[in-house]
């Protein structure tokens, strides 16, 4: 018996081992959306509410369908990534649970029953049922099966098989997941001023015991191995050791004693003997029944996962170092993956699952050779994406200053750079030889795109530069900030032609016409102007002549057409929409239909032009779990990528036409 519940016996913490390195995901409403000083959104005046009407034209007929989706949350989770019995590989980003075939890099999704951001996963003894909480005031917890066919179609996407869904007694989300290794129990702790704990006989939907964990952030849960009525949570100031009696809970908490220092453990694995901590200043700790026993001095800094099989164990850090040890945590090997590493997961074979906290997924084999087959964002959000304008690529670029060329075809990230701020957009040039980044402080900087070798740079701007676009003719640059201003750069020499400063608001969207010689802007006022670009006379002037202000109405007069404001598009905004709920929106090159990236999490399909009410006919895909920050058309129109701000992902969907 690994240990023993006994009466209650409370312990008290010294010290405040809470710290930075210990996350506290936030329950953000999929709404809110991270506005940058000065992009203060306007609401429409009275008189200006968005019609309801209903659109009598037909649903259009184009549709997508979910292909890939690039991304792992390992920022703020943890023990979140394991191999099934395929021997593929499960994780989740956003509100979609993933499986990754390591071998074809195809992928299969969970998708549609989770509502809401996905925070903690477990596996079944069996490798084939999985179980993923969401975040939440209501939060569900749903087992699924990650070996199924993709058979569920009623969310509008395929989907692997669900087989449980629970849901009612844990508030504003689910911390933590572990299934008994019998099967029969799961296990989880809720997000509660009492991250409370609750045991399920999930086959049933039924709680057959809870109790209260702490009053201080548990971060995880977990059975031993030899007795499915026995498990551990650790957390902030925790380590509790339970048991299931019945229909009830008994715990007992952990006893450091005045030989061992109290601190934060933030994960735990067994052996048939022993249970082992994670500590958050690098030590794991050794424990018989609820009594430390002993320290072992592992990393540098929080040990943030343990895994353990066939009588070895597996760690990870925050110093970027995965480690294996033998038997009584005997050190074996030390492999450097360069970054924080989240989750952990040992193959009996001896390979080593590993997620990062920048969204990574690598693979460690017994040799120590590392695969990596998955890469994504990391803190804060993502709004930058422009498609290549000939090649199956895009771009991305992140407030976590990463910026990532990924092809669509093979699914994988291709090159990468590093910036010394975050972005907001990113631009291709119209032959694809150079990539334009708007960074988050006013900055902005031009690359070759084969060699990512910094060409121009320039700051005329204090705040973001959420929009950027080459001209067709790829003669001019345009910077839009959110100092209210698009400031127009000859690429030739990169001498400023001129500034556009008529909008009162910061810019939000912009598109050039075919010519070359007109930019249409929207801004947080709601304002849709047009501006004209006179080289000539270094200057870009605003134009209101009513035989030139047609243009803007004119989808053939434009290159691009990504604004959310005019006649054309009034059918986009929902009934009852404040006008700030559309952030992206693309138009297919032969104007068929058009998609939207909207607050709510959903990428939309609707008929374009799209004329009051046409938002009662739009086809929605669901999967991202916050605001969906862009979408934008592959240049074929065969692919459409989206954007998370929240979720910090990427979708591609294949576009049926």
């Amino acid at each position: 018996m690994l240990f023993q519940i006994e009466e209650s016996e409370p312990v008290v913490l010294s010290g405040n081992p809470a710290n930075n390195d210990v996350e506290r995901p936030t329950l953000a409403s999929k709404t809110a959306k991270k506005r940058l000083p000065g992009g203060l959104v306007n609401k429409p005046k009275s008189g200006q509410a968005l019609s309801n009407h209903v659109d009598t034209r037909p649903t259009p007929k184009g549709g997508l369908d979910l292909d890939f989706v690039y991304g792992y949350r390992g920022y703020d989770t943890r023990n979140n990534l394991f191999y099934n019995k395929d021997g593929k590989i499960v994780y989740h980003v956003a509100a979609v649970g993933l499986i990754l075939d390591p071998k074809t890099g195809t992928q299969n999704q969970f998708i549609g029953h989770h509502t809401d951001d996905i925070l903690s996963l477990a596996i079944h003894p069996d490798g084939k049922l999985v179980a993923t909480g969401e975040i939440g005031k209501k939060p569900k917890i749903i087992v699924w099966d990650s070996t199924s066919a993709e058979t569920d179609t009623s969310h509008g996407v395929p989907s692997a098989e669900m087989r449980s869904t629970i849901q009612g007694f844990h508030e504003r989300g689910i911390a933590a997941l572990a299934f008994s290794p019998d099967g029969q129990y799961l296990a989880s702790v809720g997000m509660d001023d009492y991250h409370s704990v609750a045991i399920y006989d999930w086959k049933r939907g039924v709680k057959i015991a809870d109790g209260r964990a702490s009053g201080d952030k548990v971060l995880t849960v977990d059975f031993d191995p030899n007795d499915s009525t026995r498990f551990v949570t650790t957390g902030i100031k925790h380590v509790k050791f339970w048991q299931i009696a019945g229909n009830a809970l008994l715990s007992k908490q952990g006893i450091f004693g005045q030989q061992f220092k109290a601190q934060t453990q933030l994960s735990v694995v067994f052996d048939k003997q022993f249970g082992y901590t994670a500590a958050n200043e690098g030590q794991i700790y050794k424990w018989e029944a609820n009594k430390a026993v002993a320290v072992i001095e592992a990393h540098k800094g929080p040990i943030f996962t343990l895994d353990g099989a066939n009588g070895k164990f597996v760690s990870g850090g925050k110093d970027g170092k995965v480690k294996v040890w033998g038997a009584g945590f005997a050190a074996e090997q030390t492999y450097d993956v360069g970054v924080p590493v989240r989750s952990v997961a040992l193959h009996p074979s001896g390979k080593v699952l590993v997620g990062t906290q920048n969204g990574g997924v690598i693979e460690i084999d017994e040799k120590g050779t590392q695969t990596v087959f998955m890469q994504g964002h990391g803190l804060g959000e993502l709004w930058g994406l422009a498609t290549h304008p000939s090649k199956p690529q895009f771009v991305t670029a992140s407030d976590d200053g990463n910026v990532y060329v990924w092809d669509n075809t093979s699914r994988k990230q291709v090159q990468s750079f590093k910036l010394s701020k975050g972005a907001r957009s990113a631009a291709y040039s119209p032959d694809g030889a150079l990539i334009a980044i708007g960074h988050i402080d006013g900055r902005f900087t031009v690359h070759e795109a084969a060699s990512l070798k910094e060409v121009f740079t320039d700051k005329r701007n204090k705040e973001a530069i959420h929009e950027i676009k080459f001209s067709p003719n790829g003669k001019y640059l345009a910077v839009g900030s959110h100092d209210d201003v698009v400031d127009v750069y000859v690429v030739a020499d990169w001498k400023l032609v001129g500034t556009a400063k008529g909008n009162s608001s910061f810019i939000t969207h912009l598109d050039w016409s075919k010519d070359s010689k007109y930019i249409q802007t929207n801004s947080g006022a709601y304002e849709h102007l047009l501006y004209e670009v006179v080289p000539e006379e270094n200057a870009v002037r605003q134009v209101v002549d009513r035989k030139v202000t047609p243009k803007l109405h004119d989808f053939n007069a434009w290159q691009t057409w990504t604004g959310v404001l005019g006649e054309e598009l009034k059918g986009i905004w929902p009934a009852g929409s404040d006008g700030t709920d559309i952030n992206s929106l693309d138009v297919l090159t032969n104007g068929t239909f058009l998609a939207t990236g909207d607050d709510f999490g959903f990428v939309k399909i609707l008929p374009f032009p799209a004329p009051k009410g046409a938002w009662a006919q739009a086809k929605r895909y669901p999967g991202h779990s916050a605001h969906v920050t862009n979408v934008r058309f592959s240049a074929d129109d065969s692919t459409l990528i989206s954007t998370g701000g929240g979720d910090r992902c990427v979708f591609q969907w294949k576009v049926r036409s």
